[in-house]
């Protein structure tokens, strides 16, 4: 699905609104994690490095869905429609992102950081690393965007 209408100037915003609330949400799922919520996010890391480099859209898929277990497990529902509402309207850039293998290494390796303070059950890291991965994955798109204005 390609979303439509959405400029690379409203992305950067979305991203930054996602890097402000996101890494708050991972924080509120961390002081609430299971031990089953733990072991799906470690099944989905697992997988991630598996695929990585071999399917683009595996590690997209695995990607949304390591963000979806957050969102839907930090006990808001405020926050997981707003932050699903905000990952699906940049469907567009993630794509390019996994298009891109250098950032998709990168971003699994950032989710590994962020289970492995999830699991340790440091809210204030896994708020930190996931605040991070954002804004990561926003200055890679504005990167690209700039690029491809530089080009044509």
């Amino acid at each position: 699905m390609l979303v439509v209408g959405v400029s690379g100037e409203e992305a950067a915003v979305i991203y930054e609104m996602r890097a402000r609330i996101e890494g708050y949400a991972a924080r509120l799922f961390t002081e609430r994690v299971t031990d089953g919520m733990i072991a799906e996010l470690g099944e989905n890391i697992e997988l991630q490095e598996f695929y990585s480099g071999k399917s683009a859209d595996s590690e997209r898929n695995l990607d949304t869905r390591f963000h979806a277990v957050i969102y839907e497990n930090c006990g808001s529902r405020v926050l997981a429609d707003t932050l699903s509402s905000l990952h699906g309207k940049v469907r567009l850039y993630r794509r390019a992102v996994y298009e891109d293998g250098e950032r998709a290494k990168d971003a699994a390796r950032e989710h590994r950081m962020i289970y492995e303070a999830i699991k340790d059950r440091d809210a204030e890291r896994a708020e930190a690393i996931v605040t991070e991965h954002i804004e990561n994955a926003r200055a890679h798109i504005l990167a690209q965007l700039k690029t491809k204005r530089e080009v044509n």
